[in-house]
């Protein structure tokens, strides 16, 4: 959490930012009980703006206090894995306070038929720059796929396919392609995009005629995933975090 006293957040973030609560329904169900108030005046809204560093929030009878505290963790998730919060945040069991434990998160995800590199923090303002397109921030895949990778299909990926995103045509952003391997019955290639749509790799493969067999997210900037094995997790520091992914 920034140590700026102008930054707002929403009463409800804070909770679960500190461990004090697992969602907004339990804070929601515990402010109708009076137990948050803010500045001596007990907090109903949840969404009510407060200002973490220089109000004085207390729940439960106890004050609140805000440290900045920032972890950043690497996961090379395994395959057949569910990447819903809940799952992944149980790879941070003994790694973290449990009263930390319900303010990480994942930046970013992938299918339960992937593998490869996941983050997981509690840096918000980090997650939400690593994931907008804006940023121009490359992750790499390497990518095998049924059949014979054309020079023409290799052009089509890289300029942008049509794909289907919620019920709505998606024209993906150029993208880059190195071939590792092909033949007629297989190819595997290494794919750069700055976006990560539900599904995008898989269905711009369709889109050109191939059918992805294997995917694996191995780098996000320069973080890389290494010799790091499905299912080991790594912890950075911020510094060095911050100077694979931001520099």
């Amino acid at each position: 959490m920034s140590k700026n006293p102008r930054r707002q957040w929403r009463i409800y973030q804070l909770l679960v930012a500190t461990g004090s609560v697992k969602s907004k329904t339990e804070a929601a169900m515990l402010a109708r009980k009076g137990a948050i108030f803010v500045n001596g005046k007990p907090m109903e809204c949840l969404h009510y703006q407060v200002r973490p560093f220089k109000d004085k929030i207390t729940f439960k009878g106890k004050l609140i206090q805000f440290k900045e505290n920032r972890r950043y963790f690497v996961l090379n998730k395994p395959l057949g894995f569910e990447t819903t919060k809940e799952n992944l945040l149980n790879f941070l069991r003994g790694k973290v306070p449990s009263k930390d434990f319900y303010s990480f998160y994942p930046v970013g995800r992938l299918d339960k038929d992937s593998t490869g590199l996941i983050i997981l923090t509690n840096d918000g303002r980090a997650g939400k720059k690593i994931l907008d397109p804006k940023t121009k921030r490359e992750k790499i895949y390497e990518v095998k796929v049924d059949g014979l990778l054309t020079q023409e299909k290799i052009k089509k990926l890289c300029e942008g396919v049509w794909i289907d995103i919620d019920e709505t045509k998606y024209k993906t952003l150029p993208a880059k392609i190195h071939v590792l391997s092909t033949s007629d019955k297989k190819s595997l290639f290494e794919l750069k995009i700055i976006e990560g749509k539900k599904r995008q790799i898989r269905k711009m493969c369709n889109a050109v005629g191939l059918n992805v067999t294997k995917l694996v997210r191995v780098q996000i900037a320069k973080l890389a995933l290494g010799k790091l094995k499905e299912g080991q997790i790594k912890e950075y520091t911020k510094k060095e975090f911050y100077s694979a992914v931001f520099e």
